[in-house]
């Protein structure tokens, strides 16, 4: 690998942001660690060297993809077969959304596994200000012991990867609880089950890794996937990254396009507001100054004397206003059951359980903790992902609330799927 390749910033899914690393002459460094999970929130990043961007597990979805040797010159064209068949196929004005890497041949050497990475569109702020020089995912850009199911988090979620015995990433996903519990466990053995089916694998892991940012800490939940990994689980701290090459992924860019379609017209409509504001202001500030002084202190004076002579009411507002996030019809769980109910596409997708959270946090303040989670399945994967892209685009459900929805998962009757909102 080159120089240039090598003298690169990375950006890079963290614990709980957005990590900002620089590769220097072969020498890794962390430059800052955020708590950003938005990368247009990301300030002052550094120009002296091309940036690469790796998009965190949970806005992907991996693929696996077995082609008979003799066809690898075609491997290109089968990988986007693929990926239209499983319904992940984007519109081309979202840009170059998958990509495709060898892994390696299989024992029998008649078929090659591929590992498809597709990502979901980006919506504005998902990339930062000035556009990165590359991109590719961030389970690309670690090292990775052989036949091991590796957890870490990112953006405060648990995800996982699966490598071979070459040590090669070939599955990953993002867990559908926010701890290390008894579902993180069903869906280890869930996902190595089907992997075995489809011949990606040919035997179960050898050993259970956790990343953890410090030597010797452990993370809350351990005991419960030690007494089913026993001997095979341990704890290890996360290694530093990786450079990798630059992938194949090239997402638009919504907001950068944006501003470069308006910046002329905002241009020439800028100068001709500044331009008559000035004219105007010149003529009427010393007239409004003095107009809104007096119109604000009037506006004072008032408000007292009906404070004054209305106390009984302020209170009576006060006590609604403990109570309103306990009492108003937005907070209704059946009300919140309707607007997500709204975003189901059709009748191929059904939920099997629905809980809606109102729990009073704070009786002094009266705010509450909303929480949505919906669960189901659907007949196909696109169906799964059509209800996702609903819930996030919702008008009723998205200025109040935050989705956190991993990839679905594939059962033997369809795609299961686990959605959660948080109330902002």
């Amino acid at each position: 690998m080159s120089k240039k390749q090598n003298d690169q910033n990375m950006l890079i899914p963290g614990v709980n942001g957005w990590d900002l690393w620089s590769c220097s002459n072969g020498k890794i460094e962390l430059l800052k660690e955020t708590n950003k999970t938005l990368a247009l929130e990301i300030e002052s990043l550094p120009t002296n060297k091309p940036l690469l961007m790796a998009f965190p597990v949970n806005e992907l979805t991996s693929l696996a993809l077995l082609i008979p040797t003799s066809e690898k010159e075609h491997e290109k064209d089968l990988a986007l077969l693929q990926v239209e068949k499983m319904g992940l196929l984007q519109k081309d004005e979202h840009g170059v959304l998958h990509q495709h890497t060898y892994i390696s041949d299989c024992s029998d050497e008649e078929q090659a596994l591929y590992s498809i990475d597709v990502l979901r569109a980006p919506v504005e702020g998902k990339l930062p200000k000035k556009s990165p020089k590359g991109f590719n995912v961030s389970p690309r850009c670690f090292t990775f012991e052989i036949n091991a199911v590796t957890i870490w988090k990112e953006f405060g979620k648990w995800v996982m990867a699966i490598s071979n015995d070459k040590g090669a990433v070939i599955h990953y996903q993002g867990f559908t609880t926010p701890n290390l519990d008894a579902a993180v466990i069903e869906d280890i053995k869930f996902t190595v089950g089907q992997l075995l089916i489809q011949n990606v694998i040919s035997h179960r892991p050898e050993q259970y890794i956790i990343w953890t940012e410090e030597q010797g800490l452990y993370p809350e939940g351990y005991e419960v996937l030690e007494k089913v990994f026993t001997d095979t689980l341990r704890i290890t701290p996360k290694p530093l990254p990786l450079v990798p090459p630059s992938g194949e992924l090239l997402p638009e860019d919504t907001r950068a396009k944006r501003i470069s379609a308006n910046r002329k017209k905002k241009r020439s409509i800028l100068l001709t507001l500044v331009s008559i504001l000035i004219l105007g202001l010149l003529g009427y500030a010393g007239y409004a100054l003095w107009d809104l002084d007096r119109r604000a202190t009037q506006a004072r004076t008032e408000a007292d004397d009906l404070i004054e002579k209305n106390q009984t009411l302020v209170e009576h507002y006060n006590k609604w206003d403990e109570l309103g996030p306990l009492v108003e019809t937005k907070n209704d769980p059946i009300s919140l059951f309707l607007k997500a109910h709204k975003a189901i596409p059709n009748s191929n997708v059904r939920l099997t359980r629905a809980e809606f959270t109102n729990q009073n946090s704070d009786k002094k303040l009266g705010t509450i903790v909303n929480t949505i989670l919906l669960q189901g399945e659907a007949s196909d994967l696109a169906l799964a992902s059509k209800l996702d892209e609903n819930l996030q685009k919702s008008k009723e459900l998205a200025p109040y609330f935050t989705w956190q929805n991993p990839s679905p998962t594939q059962t033997k009757t369809g795609w299961g799927f686990i959605y959660r909102a948080d109330k902002k």
